[in-house]
């Protein structure tokens, strides 16, 4: 009797494992492989907080939506010029992105994340009497973001993000530009399926025994 309540048990386990490793991809640490063409450091110019990329017949692109904060600059003046210095910090944000078959014209994949815990810092320059030298405005930004793609991949990364502004002499000139790395990892599932066969490995043994 005990030995059928334990072959009970154990088959309800084994069928749990298995629909884990079906439907409930878990990334982990040591188990996992890198993403390379998702994975390393990738330029955005003329972009903040989003970045993009081909890879044979894949089109990805990730999009950032910091809670940037008001930034409060502190000027300090003399009789020629003024300079301007301040900052920020933010708590959150969503991030979002989507990979597409460029053969098929199809959307296959669909990232969500979250911005973490970071900074925006701004710099600002002014000078006095007009063009006697550049005037001009600094922002620079930092965020981090981690999220899933929906086919169970794990991304983590960076931005790093500039948006400079200048005007000397009547004209203006911008460069506005973001740096992005990041890893992609997409989880094995090494670790549930030798769970498994172990659960199948002790089911038979109680089975032999009874």
């Amino acid at each position: 009797m005990r030995s059928q309540s334990s072959r009970s048990v154990v088959l309800s386990l084994f069928f749990l494992t298995s629909l884990i490793i079906l439907f409930f991809p878990v990334p982990t640490q040591a188990d996992s492989t890198i993403v390379p063409w998702l994975s390393g450091s990738f330029a955005s110019p003329g972009n903040l907080f989003s970045v993009d990329g081909t890879f044979q017949d894949y089109q990805w692109n990730l999009l950032l939506v910091p809670n940037l904060p008001d930034m409060t600059v502190t000027w300090s003046c003399d009789v020629t010029s003024c300079e301007g210095y301040g900052g920020g910090f933010y708590s959150g944000g969503a991030a979002y992105g989507e990979i597409w078959s460029i053969s098929l014209n199809s959307l296959l994949f669909t990232f969500t994340g979250e911005i973490g815990p970071g900074g925006a810092f701004r710099e600002a320059g002014h000078c006095i009497p007009v063009d006697a030298c550049p005037s001009y405005t600094f922002d620079q930004y930092y965020v981090n973001f981690t999220g899933f793609w929906s086919n169970g991949w794990y991304t983590v990364g960076t931005d790093n993000a500039i948006d400079f502004e200048s005007d000397w002499g009547g004209a203006h000139q911008s460069n506005v530009s973001g740096w992005f790395s990041m890893t992609t990892t997409t989880p094995e599932p090494a670790t549930l399926t030798l769970v498994g066969v172990g659960l199948a490995g002790l089911f038979v043994r109680l089975r032999r025994k009874s």
